[in-house]
């Protein structure tokens, strides 16, 4: 079957998922094209992904689900996306569902009702993160679930078009496990487009296969999420004031709850005050094993004249796709920027991803002080 005959990319990233992906390869019709990233097994998953016939990458690292998706989608060339998780299943009369779904005017992104092993239903629909949400349910009965409207679908079976993908960037490579989902619906809402679930679709859905493997990490993962989520679109004071609600809102009920509850919920409470104590404004790396990092102190800025920095920066992260890069601009200088009212080009003092290069993360320090005052000011 020529490339050209595939109507559908399936992109699966896997981590320990030997026991549950031969259900998933089982399951989906010979129209889709299988493309599967191995974040560094240590079982079975990449040996059983090629017998299955299916294009296999293998990372030498544990690279979080985001960056290993993309890795994914970029090997492909079909019209249409499918996000699967190796636990979860879709067979062709659903997959069609989901297609037929996305095929109406103005949605960007569905997904499927997802139903779990003892036959009761997950939640596949979603609202945002937000600071309101969050004090919202620490004093407030949880509101009636929606399955429309502004929200995000569970990642584990996320339907999108590789425009819309590639318009995007993909998914954000900052999120590892968790979260990545609920952005890039986010920013399928902000460019126009509606997220929608697709009532008639079912998927059948383990639920946190992958997390599992990663062990008593997975709840950290999940929590950091949720708060780069808040972190990258309400800002510093947001992160803060989510966190805040989080401790009213777990600290209150771990006080009424008992049992199995009570003790997620005073997790969450010690979780989200030690943070709010010790790096209120900041989320946190993933604690997992990533590739190289590199860090460019260069005398010049990253724009459009490209110098030989930024060509040997581009070749590097050709040449390894693990290998992570901070790109530190000369310093913004703010007595010289009001005296020749010279305009910044982006943000200074915060982390910048670069859009043409996610490996790339770019950060321009600010220098407060005039030189005049004395030279160890730059």
């Amino acid at each position: 079957m020529s490339n050209s005959t595939f109507r559908c990319d399936v992109v699966i990233v896997t981590y320990e998922s030997a026991a549950d992906l031969p259900r998933c390869l089982a399951a989906l019709p010979s129209w889709v094209r299988v493309y599967v990233v191995d974040n560094a097994s240590s079982d079975d998953s990449a040996s059983i992904a090629e017998r299955a016939g299916a294009t296999v990458v293998v990372n030498s690292t544990n690279r979080g689900f985001a960056a290993a998706a993309n890795q994914g989608v970029r090997l492909g060339s079909a019209d249409l996306v499918l996000l699967l998780n190796p636990d979860a299943t879709i067979d062709a009369i659903n997959l069609q569902r989901l297609i037929d779904g996305l095929g109406e005017e103005g949605v960007g992104v569905v997904g499927p009702r997802l139903v779990m092993n003892d036959g009761g239903e997950q939640r596949p629909f979603w609202p945002f993160p937000s600071p309101r949400s969050q004090w919202r349910a620490a004093f407030l009965p949880s509101p009636p679930e929606r399955r429309e409207g502004p929200g995000f679908v569970v990642g584990a079976c996320l339907l999108t078009t590789r425009s819309l993908w590639t318009q995007l960037g993909g998914l954000d490579e900052t999120f590892w496990l968790y979260g990545e989902e609920a952005d890039y619906c986010r920013r399928v809402t902000d460019a126009g487009y509606r997220v929608r679930l697709v009532e008639s679709a079912v998927a059948h859905h383990v639920g946190g296969a992958s997390g599992k493997a990663l062990g008593p990490v997975t709840f950290e993962h999940f929590v950091r999420g949720s708060e780069r989520f808040v972190f990258k679109h309400h800002g510093a004071a947001g992160l803060v004031s989510y966190r805040m609600a989080s401790v009213v809102r777990h600290g209150l009920r771990s006080i009424v709850r008992i049992g199995e509850h009570g003790g997620v919920d005073r997790a969450n409470f010690r979780r989200s005050a030690g943070a709010l104590f010790r790096y209120p404004t900041l989320v946190h790396e993933p604690d997992v094993v990533r590739g190289p990092e590199l860090i460019v102190a260069s005398l010049e800025p990253w724009d459009e004249v490209w110098r030989r920095n930024q060509f040997l920066v581009r070749e590097l992260t050709a040449a390894d796709p693990t290998l992570r890069v901070l790109w530190v601009d000369p310093a913004y200088d703010v007595a010289y920027a009001l005296h020749s009212g010279v305009a910044r080009n982006r943000p200074h003092g915060r982390l910048v991803p670069l859009e043409s290069n996610p490996n790339v993360t770019l950060f321009q320090p600010t220098k407060v002080l005039p030189r005049r005052l004395w030279p160890w000011t730059d």
